[in-house]
């Protein structure tokens, strides 16, 4: 089976990441596999090689309105010219299946429709509520969606909020995996109680603020003196990362936040750090909580989109009211002055993990979808 797959952006994101996990369970199985993406990128064209896939750049942009109207004119105009380039690419290459990897971008699904191959489309994340993007066309979206052979949703809160728009009857929700093997035997909680650790883009979306909020309360209130707060991330929006660092300044936390950039493996630094904050409003399904647990980190998160469902309360993490940076500080309070009772927490989190998001679990059901849409096609041609 041929397998062809299309990435919206170049972004090694949470998308991209589940993504090549997939991959690679493909290539064990094997599968042949192709991945269509925009522009050159030195790291995952490198990446993408070292697993022996093969590759091909096509020259498009998400179907997103851009903030100048003629630029999204002239983005639509290009996608058009790369969906009738890419349609004669699939057919050469005799493509079984074409998988989207996001709804982002519509070209993958446009393409396999016009070549008459079948596709699905992985949602992975709410476009205005989670990207803060809007589409161009929502239209053709839900068009390509109910033409699809089937969705995949990666969570239930995801579902949800796409459910009007896709054929039910032919939907998947599960969530993505990970390879839980490069996880284990990691430290447990306790070695670096005072260390936090956030991950994501620095967008208002992520919460960031609620974070550097409840550390404030933590130094400045309860005083914590020796905590420290971690950030990873892109620089998705200036003003929003620019407010975060004013803050800090304007409340003296230079010595106890750390604004970083964004790295793809993140075990050696999740070594040193024993409490993960997710802070999201609207996490499609948040890849960084999973890791975090099976990294043996306590998790806390805003009670809010997919996180709510990961996480259960005081069984396998904590959840605190978005929004409440108060709450938020007190949680974290809780975990360094109770370490014992809290262990019992993370080693739930570690094992539900394991559990829910095993990637040779995961990628199988979507093998298995791939069949199950290839032997009902020949049934309709036969």
């Amino acid at each position: 089976m041929k397998v062809c797959y299309v990435m919206a952006t170049t972004d090694l994101n949470g998308g991209a990441r589940s993504l090549l996990d997939l991959i690679d369970y493909d290539i064990k199985n094997g599968l042949d596999v192709i991945v269509i993406f925009n522009e050159k990128h030195k790291e995952l064209e490198e990446i993408l090689k070292n697993k022996n896939v093969a590759y091909k750049i096509f020259s498009y942009k998400p179907d997103t309105i851009s903030k100048n109207a003629i630029r999204t004119y002239i983005k639509m105009i290009i996608n058009k010219i790369t969906i009738f380039k890419l349609c004669l690419f699939l057919k050469k290459e005799n493509v079984d299946i074409v998988h989207n990897n996001s709804v982002i971008s519509l070209i993958g699904m446009k393409s396999a429709y016009k070549a008459c191959i079948p596709y699905i489309c992985h949602i992975r994340e709410l476009i205005e509520d989670g990207l803060n993007v809007k589409m161009v066309n929502y239209k053709q979206l839900d068009l390509c969606l109910s033409r699809s052979n089937a969705t995949i949703c990666i969570s239930k809160f995801i579902e949800k909020r796409f459910k009007s728009h896709i054929n039910m009857s032919k939907n998947y929700t599960f969530f993505d995996g990970l390879n839980i093997e490069e996880y284990k035997n990691l430290k447990r909680f306790g070695d670096y109680k005072d260390n936090l650790i956030m991950v994501g883009a620095y967008h208002p979306q992520k919460g960031q603020m609620d974070a550097i909020q409840a550390l404030n309360i933590l130094v400045n209130e309860y005083d914590f003196k020796d905590i420290k707060l971690t950030f990873i991330g892109e620089i998705a929006d200036i003003n929003y990362y620019t407010e975060l660092v004013n803050y800090s300044k304007e409340n003296r936390l230079e010595n106890n936040v750390f604004f970083n950039e964004f790295i793809s493996d993140l075990r050696e630094l999740r070594k040193k750090h024993d409490i993960a904050l997710i802070c999201s409003s609207n996490e499609g399904m948040g890849r960084v909580t999973p890791e975090a647990m099976l990294s043996n980190e306590l998790v806390i998160g805003a009670n809010a989109g997919c996180t709510k469902y990961i996480i259960k309360n005081e069984v396998n993490g904590y959840l605190y009211e978005l929004n409440n940076p108060y709450d938020l500080a007190n949680k974290i309070k809780f975990a360094i002055e109770n370490t014992k009772d809290v262990e019992k927490v993370v080693s739930n989190g570690f094992e539900y993990a394991m559990k829910n998001f095993d990637n040779n679990i995961q990628s199988q059901k979507v093998i298995d979808i791939y069949y199950e849409i290839i032997k009902k096609r020949k049934e309709h041609i036969s």
